[in-house]
């Protein structure tokens, strides 16, 4: 399990924030389970590699240091807000978890096998990216895999075809499309049109009437 160490935050407010990241830290707060919300700094470097790393859908454990005293718990990242361009965290949100209650999460989807194409040379294309699912925190999958070995051109995988494992339910609707083959566009072969022999001219064929 990860875990990620922070420390209890006094002041709050912009200006505050503002300084927080100049100096390397990230302003939190984290909430849930019936407790006070509080406001939190975290290392900017490490929780950086830590995203980086092992993702945002993974359960956390917390460890607040409040002066000599140092509370912990089960956490998931609730929200974290980049900056526009930079990309870098600006600010992240704690959601407290119960171990024995279940939550509701975002994971990945992936292709289990590396080749994007069917046998019969359908392209597969890939529709869903993130999979919304139900489970108990210690349940949590690191991903879900799309397995394709099957499809062929014009097939579809839909939400209710994937295989999730004990105890985890899918939350995002199971109909809704996750991955489908596609044949790659025809090539347009014009094809000219021979004309019929040319009719004689009228004036020719009115000659010839004349001459008949």
């Amino acid at each position: 399990m990860m875990e990620i160490a922070v420390a209890v935050r006094e002041k709050i407010g912009t200006g505050a924030a503002k300084k927080f990241r100049n100096r390397g830290e990230i302003p939190g707060v984290i909430y849930g389970k019936g407790k006070p919300t509080e406001h939190l700094l975290i290392n900017a470097q490490e929780f950086g590699r830590l995203v980086m790393r092992e993702g945002t859908g993974k359960l956390m454990q917390i460890k607040i240091q409040k002066g000599k005293k140092v509370e912990q718990d089960h956490v998931l990242i609730k929200d974290l807000q980049r900056h526009p361009v930079k990309g870098n965290i600006l600010h992240v949100d704690f959601l407290r978890v119960a171990m024995d209650q279940p939550v509701t999460v975002k994971v990945p989807l992936h292709l289990a096998s590396e080749e994007r194409k069917t046998r019969d040379g359908a392209i597969i294309e890939v529709l869903l990216h993130e999979l919304e699912v139900s489970c108990l925190p210690t349940n949590i999958p690191e991903r879900v895999q799309i397995h394709t070995d099957d499809l062929s051109a014009g097939g579809k995988i839909h939400v209710k075809d994937l295989k999730l494992g004990e105890g985890v339910q899918a939350v995002t609707p199971p109909e809704e499309l996750v991955v489908q083959a596609v044949m790659p566009a025809a090539a347009v072969t014009e094809t000219v049109e021979q004309p019929e022999a040319d009719a004689e001219p009228e004036a020719v064929a009115k000659e010839k009437e004349e001459e008949a």
